[in-house]
């Protein structure tokens, strides 16, 4: 027997005489070879007949086979029928009939044999009832919420320096099934992973060796752990995510106002606002009709004078744009044109502008470097690992090792960053992991049922992205081990009946902390890129092109009515008008004046001068007349009538 515990074999067969059973069963009990991860087969059919009483406390399972129940009432009914005697039976056949006619099944036509035990239930039920007073070795790791220690100053021992989640799960099950525990720490202080020689560490290295009956903690089930121990159904669903410090809030800068459009929109706008300005200036002085006399009530008179110089064109589409105006006013339909569509591409610009505005001024944006693991991935600045030796590290490790040809890329490339930083991006604990996050520039991969606890405990850490994967915690235990089916039932029916989902509110739940703050880089306003504005831009070119087309009729319509006397060709008075242009000026010579009037108006105006500046005595009345006079170039004597 004690080379069989060396082999750590659990599952024996006994094939010896029955009488011999007894003491193999004695020397069992010694060398601890009958605890209840011991499974034990006899084959000898007369196991029934030996005295066990002495065995009764044994844990260890036992199955033992007989052909009859000396017990049932059938057989003794038999045995007492059978007397020894040299008389024939009275009922020949029929007594014999009688004899082996014992109901052990009932036969049906389609189902056949239709009498079953169900060994599952009648084994727990039998195992449940010897847990009830067993106590259990329970390992775990610290890890909060799960498993915390009080300090060491508190002068707590034994079960009492353990506090948390899990510790209050074993509680309850313990107190429904009615078993006792014991808390101990695993000396490693892991979880449990595969090592080089085949061997495993942390709390499934205490469960394979049967040091612990169960290990708990947020202990991820996977399939690694699975092919080790044994685990219960989960007691809590959860998945990978990315636990990252939430990006402070900075002042803003002094250009903040630019915000609302992105940088292509404001160069757009400027490029716009540089091109109609110089078109309206080339339209306003090549179309005839912003030509016009200074003085109205006399077009003959003076020079033709245009109002859209250059400075006046850039001031003119300024007070559009501005939404101030300006006292300039086009007069030809080209011009009207292109300042109409100039005013309508302002109109919108601005209300788009105000409307982003107020929306950045209220959302009070504080921008993330990250959203998600794609982004995680895609940047060099922030570094980001996981618990060494953890569900999330083997995650990542078989991903890239054990199915090379079905990984998402993503996944292989996180890896392979992770395991090139330096210093390494992996931590000894969950705590540490956490900690490092809050300094800054690193984020950390952790189930999210643990980063729902840190979040709700610190407001300055967030949640990024979605899961990765989905997984699930479960109490691990020895292979073979029937603790584990006890206990699965046992977690149903708290999930059923909602004491789990209150447990976990109540370690998760800070009372009397207030909610944190709304995270408003999720809600904030994006600027509004060309895509969103360049409908407007393309009405203000449309609008543009027309008001060029119409400046070229005006200009030929106008040359046509000159007679061709009067006038040099279509396109030499063209060119004339393209100096003119180039040259700025402000006005040119009026068609309408004669030689005449030239010097008339010459006349007129010294003699206004010498009016104005010799009689000084004249009423205001008198001195309007006179210059209105002087102006027609009324210059003769007076009436001698």
């Amino acid at each position: 027997m004690k080379d069989i515990g060396v082999t750590k074999q659990y599952n024996i067969i006994l094939d010896i005489k029955t009488s011999s059973l007894p003491e193999l069963l004695r020397e069992a009990r010694e060398v601890n070879r009958m605890t209840y991860y011991h499974n034990y087969i006899i084959t000898s059919l007369d196991l029934h007949t030996l005295d066990l009483g002495e065995f009764s406390d044994l844990q260890a399972n036992i199955t033992a086979f007989r052909l009859v129940d000396p017990q049932r009432q059938e057989v003794v009914d038999v045995v007492r029928d059978l007397k020894i005697g040299r008389a024939l039976w009275r009922y020949g056949a029929t007594n014999t009939s009688e004899i082996i006619s014992i109901d052990v099944a009932t036969w049906h036509p389609v189902n056949g044999l239709a009498y079953f035990v169900n060994y599952t239930q009648v084994a727990e039920k039998e195992f449940t009832d010897k847990l009830e007073g067993l106590t259990l070795r329970v390992t775990t790791v610290e890890s909060r919420p799960y498993t915390m220690l009080h300090p060491e100053g508190s002068n707590m021992t034994g079960n009492d320096r353990f506090y948390g989640y899990c510790i209050d799960l074993i509680k309850m099950l313990a107190r429904e099934i009615g078993f006792k525990y014991e808390f101990y720490l695993t000396p490693d202080g892991a979880y449990g992973k595969p090592q080089a020689n085949n061997e495993w560490n942390g709390m499934i290295k205490e469960l394979l060796d049967r040091k612990a009956d169960a290990a708990i903690v947020d202990l991820t089930i996977t399939y690694e752990r699975e092919s080790a121990v044994d685990f219960t159904i989960p007691f809590m669903s959860t998945g990978i995510s990315i636990l990252f410090k939430k990006t402070e809030k900075s002042d803003p800068s002094l250009f903040s106002f630019l915000h609302p459009f992105s940088i292509d929109v404001w160069l757009y706008m400027l490029t716009g606002y540089l091109g109609v300005s110089l078109l309206i200036f080339i339209m306003g002085r090549f179309t005839p009709y912003e030509w016009v006399s200074p003085h109205p009530c006399v077009p003959e008179e003076g020079d033709l004078v245009n109002q859209f110089n250059l400075p006046n064109s850039f001031w003119f589409t300024t007070g559009a744009i501005m939404q101030q105006g300006s006292e300039i006013t086009p007069i030809a339909t080209s011009t009207r044109i292109a300042s109409s569509m100039w005013w309508f591409f302002s109109l919108i610009m601005i209300s788009s502008y105000t409307a982003n505005l107020a929306a950045f001024l209220t959302a009070q944006r504080m921008t993330s470097p990250i959203e998600n693991a794609n982004d995680l991935a895609k940047q060099t600045k922030i570094s980001y690992g996981c618990l060494d030796g953890g569900s999330t590290y083997r995650f990542f490790e078989a991903s890239t090792q054990y199915r090379r040809n079905s990984d998402n890329p993503l996944i292989k490339r996180m890896w392979t960053t992770m395991n090139a930083v330096r210093p390494s991006a992996f931590t000894k604990s969950n705590k540490k992991g956490v900690e490092r996050v809050k300094r800054g520039d690193y984020a950390y991969l952790m189930e999210f049922s643990s980063i729902e606890y840190e979040v709700e405990r610190d407001c300055n850490l967030t949640a990024i992205g979605g899961l990765l994967d989905n997984k699930g915690y479960g109490i691990a235990t020895p292979p073979g081990s029937p603790v584990r089916s006890v206990l699965s039932s046992y977690i149903i029916r708290l999930q059923e009946s909602g004491e789990l989902e209150m447990l976990k509110r109540r370690w998760w739940r800070v009372e009397g902390k207030d909610k944190c703050p709304l995270d408003t880089a999720a809600s904030a306003t994006n600027e509004m890129g060309l895509s969103n504005v360049g409908g407007v831009f393309l009405a203000l070119i449309f609008g543009c092109a027309g008001a060029i087309i119409i400046v070229t009729l005006e200009f030929f319509w106008k040359i046509k009515k000159v007679p061709y006397g009067e006038r040099e060709s279509v396109w030499v008075e063209l060119w004339k008008e393209v100096k003119l242009v180039l040259s700025c000026k402000g006005s040119k010579d009026n068609p309408q004046k004669t030689p005449e009037d030239s010097l008339s108006n010459s006349i007129g105006l010294s003699s206004l001068h010498h009016i104005n500046y010799s009689t000084t005595s004249i009423n205001p009345a008198a001195n309007a007349l006179l210059s209105k006079s002087a102006l027609r170039g009324d210059n003769k004597g007076p009436d001698k009538n």
